[in-house]
């Protein structure tokens, strides 16, 4: 385990303290878990559906059974080399090539892992995810487009599970999804703005969460247009496998208008990486670092991610809510 995971553990009763804040503030939607919010909500939710022969008729116990033994490693291997489908120009004037930087190093941090799921074809892909430190330990923020395609005719996802720290040194384990929830404004419109997604995560057999096995990053609001980043992914083209964590460090700015995002020159966050933290401060030695955004848009040299708001934060509480109820 990770010498940085404990100073993450500590850091829990101050989480607890922004929850209380935001619940005595009004701010939690508490619309039902599989009903779909308004556009202007702070989320829309829905229980994932588990999409496998013989499951439909079981209780929900013997589904998230059945899922597990449905990621069988071969299934894994498919879902990680397929990536996502989620790719576009960041800056004016279409796709720029791909320029051969010297990658940055980086540990393989637990907390980082693979969002596995299929899509409604039955299809299976992948995409980045990271567990949030919070009271329940069992949330994971990643791209909304990699549990819900967006806009009025896009469909959920199925079948999503989160293996943390894939491809590191110790395996951790597979952990299913027991909700999911898109931002409204991506479920609704598919505004690239609000391209956030959570995922609340069922605890493994031995009763652990998963941040409890893995430990988590505290995330925060986007802290300006120009600051330091690290940001991390699982790339599964352009050269990469999707096994492996990628690293990158630059100063972002600014998408070019029309766009309202905020860009990194991360030319190895390849199909796969959708998802991956942007973390500010980061401490390789310590592993500890705040998340405020995720990769969002690629186009072979610029990512991009939806600025973190309190808007961000209010759809954290309110998925927290849930997860310490289960």
């Amino acid at each position: 385990m990770a010498a940085g995971l404990a100073h993450r553990r500590t850091v829990r009763a101050r989480v607890t303290a922004l929850f209380a804040v935001l619940t005595a503030a009004g701010a939690l939607v508490t619309a039902a878990p599989d009903r779909a919010a308004a556009a202007d909500a702070v989320a829309s939710a829905r229980v994932p559906a588990i999409d496998l022969p013989g499951a439909a008729g079981t209780s929900r116990a013997e589904a998230e059974k059945n899922l597990l033994r449905y990621w069988t490693p071969e299934r894994i291997a498919e879902a990680v080399a397929n990536g996502d489908r989620r790719a576009a120009p960041v800056k004016s004037g279409g796709p720029t090539a791909a320029q051969a930087l010297a990658p940055v190093e980086g540990p393989v941090l637990e907390p980082v892992g693979k969002v596995l799921f299929t899509y409604e074809s039955g299809s299976p892909g992948s995409c980045t995810g990271t567990l949030v430190n919070t009271p329940s330990g069992r949330l994971v923020v990643t791209a909304g487009h990699c549990i819900e395609e967006g806009g009025p005719e896009g469909e959920w996802h199925r079948n999503i599970a989160f293996v943390p720290g894939h491809g590191g040194p110790e395996e951790l384990g597979v952990f299913t999804a027991a909700n999911v929830a898109a931002d409204g404004l991506w479920a609704s419109d598919a505004d690239e703005r609000y391209d956030v997604g959570l995922i609340q995560l069922n605890d493994n057999a031995a009763g652990e969460s998963a941040a409890d096995v893995a430990g988590a990053f505290d995330i925060r609001t986007t802290p300006s247009t120009t600051a330091d980043v690290h940001i991390v992914g699982y790339p599964a083209a352009g050269g990469h496998d999707g096994n492996h964590q990628e690293h990158c460090e630059d100063i972002t700015e600014p998408t070019p208008p029309p766009r309202e995002l905020i860009m990194a020159e991360c030319p190895n966050m390849y199909e796969g990486s959708s998802g991956g933290p942007w973390l500010y401060e980061f401490d390789p030695v310590e592993e500890v670092g705040d998340i405020y955004g995720v990769n969002g848009i690629f186009d072979g040299r610029f990512v991009a991610t939806p600025k973190f708001t309190s808007r961000t934060l209010q759809h954290v509480a309110w998925m927290e809510m849930a997860a310490s109820q289960a």
